[in-house]
């Protein structure tokens, strides 16, 4: 009897241990259907936008993902033959059934272009805009640029891009293979004699993003895991994980509510966050809300209220936050929901695909 309560007890122990753990495990099934023949599609990619959790439908449309924790971000579903579908919110909209509209094969329309600069010049200036020139960025590769077309419009001096299939990107530094599904990218240079960077006036691209871990949990190298920690602590999310948890001090952050010389930080004095922004729990993440009445910097006439934060007490590393927006929810990775509502410039603002990682990363 005595040895059966001891097995109870260790038992209860560990169940308890377990439980808040399991309570934070949630799964994401449901079955995809063509939308016209309302039968299962096989071969549906189906991923959270921005992570390593993906998973492929089976011969009765079936798909599974199991998420340890809620990630902001959104559910996709991809095939070369069917639309792309993107649910924003998966953990409350209905997934029981995806319902796909199958792709017409039009002819492609042909695109007469002058050959102002060559396709080894557009795909240099693509990549540097894509990947970025960090450390990371450069050790990046693109293992399929013959599914890319570029095409510069002499006249509006900007350089866009297309591809059908996804951009398979290998990230030696960082040791991912990304899959880039390109939705739109656009370079605008300010003169039409040069591709280079210098002469950039607006840059953007749109897509999702999966990766793939070149190694399992157990065998990532000292370097390489090095080499993470430190991109992961110039990324937002690290910031916003710092101040969701109260932990802006610890992890060397400094806060200011307005713009800071490069002469004059050390007689500038940072604020104290937490008069400024007020912190709720809620289920499974953070609410950030600015407390109104605060006075922080206005930018854009107004529509916005901006902070810069220092990392590490180097101006180097100063960011300017816009929020167009006065309140985010924050989850455990530090990834926020309103993604199209907060900009970043400066030090976090500079990160491009070379330095992105999984948005369910974890020192």
């Amino acid at each position: 009897m005595q040895n059966i309560n001891k097995i109870f007890k260790k038992s209860l122990t560990l169940l308890l241990f377990c439980f808040p753990f399991y309570l934070q495990a949630q799964i994401l099934s449901g079955t995809v259907l063509d939308d016209v023949t309302n039968k299962p599609i096989e071969g549906i990619f189906v991923y959270l936008e921005g992570t390593s959790i993906s998973s492929i439908t089976n011969s009765e449309g079936k798909f599974h993902l199991s998420v340890s924790k809620k990630i902001n971000t959104s559910l996709m579903f991809y095939n070369l033959s069917y639309f792309p579908v993107q649910i924003l919110n998966p953990y409350e909209e209905n997934i029981d059934k995806i319902y796909m509209k199958q792709k017409a094969h039009d002819i492609k329309e042909v695109i007469i272009e002058n050959f102002y600069f060559t396709k080894e010049q557009k795909m240099k200036a693509f990549k540097e805009q894509l990947l970025g020139n960090t450390k990371a960025g450069k050790s990046c590769s693109i293992l399929n640029e013959d599914d890319i077309e570029l095409f510069y419009d002499l006249s509006s001096k900007t350089l866009t891009a297309s591809a059908e299939k996804p951009i398979i990107i290998s990230n030696k530094y960082l040791a991912y293979e990304i899959k880039f599904i390109m939705n739109d990218f656009m370079t605008e240079y300010s003169r039409d004699k040069t591709l280079k960077n210098d002469a950039v006036v607006k840059n953007s691209f749109k897509g999702s993003f999966l990766f793939t871990d070149l190694y399992s949990p157990e065998t990532v190298p000292v370097k390489i895991k090095k080499a993470r920690n430190k991109v992961y602590k110039s990324s937002s999310s690290y910031f916003f994980k710092s101040l969701a948890t109260n932990k802006l001090k610890e992890d060397r952050y400094k806060i200011y509510t307005m713009t800071i010389p490069l002469f004059s930080i050390n007689a500038s004095r940072p604020i104290n966050p937490y008069d400024y922004f007020a912190i709720q729990d809620t289920l499974s993440c953070k609410l950030l809300t600015i407390i109104p009445g605060t006075n922080i910097e206005k930018a854009y006439g107004g529509d916005c209220k901006k902070i810069d934060v220092v990392y590490n007490r180097d101006l180097e590393t100063q960011s300017g936050i816009y929020f167009f927006t006065d309140s985010v929810l924050i989850d455990s990775y530090g990834n926020i929901d309103a993604t199209d509502k907060v900009f970043f410039s400066g030090y976090m603002g500079q990160n491009k695909t070379g330095n992105l990682l999984p948005l369910d990363y974890q020192p």
